[in-house]
């Protein structure tokens, strides 16, 4: 009589145990269920706020958005919503805004939960204009050639860029680093002249020789050159070709061909038909 109760109760356990075991399962997949609606189908992770760290024009914000717009369009397997902050390629999307925009350089997309993905932006300005074999690129204050310019594109930047020019053959291309970001600085220092001293006559176009040139030329509007080094300082020379233009070229600047301040603490000039001189 004592087996039977037992082999009763351990009947009655394991039966007790089955039900258990279904109705955890049958909790886990109602769980798994509420879950994956919640997450996938509600809604609640859906985008619906787009921010941009750093400021950027509003045409850019609207090619921006509606770029990530169109990547959120329709479904994955035709019935889950690609617009999920879960589910967003965030790379994907970084690369192809990478591409909207020739002033931005780098895009970095974060989820913020529940509904909303970050933009942090690299903003890039061209520093001059470089031209060779008649192509012509922004160029940032890398030294990296990032954007090629057609001719409408390249007559609106003339305005408020200088103009540097490759006298011999070379190839470009987009995102190729042309010069060091040492040389870029100095090359954006002097894009700045013609503007902060008007009183030299600067054109705001230059001449390079090659890549690897240690000088460079730069025109006037009276049609004489000046002949830059670029491995002193660019504040100190034009301390020197404004004590030279004071105190020894004085009313003759019409009649110069050319200064040149190449050689460190000296300064050679030559008038038009003349030998060429050494300056103070």
């Amino acid at each position: 009589m004592k087996q039977k109760t037992d082999y009763q109760k351990q009947k009655s356990n394991s039966s007790s145990n089955l039900f258990q075991k279904g109705l955890f399962y049958f909790a886990l997949v109602i769980f798994l269920g509420l879950t994956c609606w919640v997450f996938f189908f509600s809604g609640l992770l859906q985008i619906k706020k787009i921010n941009f760290k750093e400021g950027i024009s509003d045409e850019e914000r609207l090619v921006f958005e509606k770029a990530i717009k169109e990547e959120l369009k329709g479904n994955f397997l035709e019935f889950i919503p690609r617009n999920n902050l879960i589910l967003i390629n965030c790379e994907k999307i970084e690369k192809k805004l990478e591409k909207q925009s020739k002033s931005i350089k780098k895009v970095v997309i974060s989820k913020k939960f529940p509904d909303e993905l970050i933009l942090e932006l690299t903003i890039r300005e061209g520093q001059f204009i470089f031209c060779v074999q008649e192509k012509c690129f922004l160029v940032d204050n890398m030294g990296e050639a990032y954007f090629q310019l057609d001719n409408l594109e390249l007559d609106e930047f003339k305005n408020s860029l200088a103009e540097i020019r490759l006298k011999g053959q070379r190839t470009i291309g987009v995102g190729e680093r042309i010069i060091s970001s040492e040389k870029a600085q100095i090359y954006s220092q002097l894009a700045g002249l013609s503007e902060r001293e008007p009183e030299f006559g600067f054109k705001n176009i230059f001449w390079l020789n090659s890549l690897a040139a240690r000088e460079i030329e730069m025109e006037t509007e009276a049609g004489w050159k000046i002949i830059f080094s670029t491995e002193e300082p660019i504040e100190k020379q034009l301390k020197i070709l404004e004590k030279v233009l004071e105190n020894e070229i004085g009313d003759k600047r019409d009649q110069l061909e050319y200064i040149d301040l190449r050689v460190k603490e000296k300064v050679f000039y030559r008038f038009k038909s003349n030998s060429e001189k050494e300056g103070a």
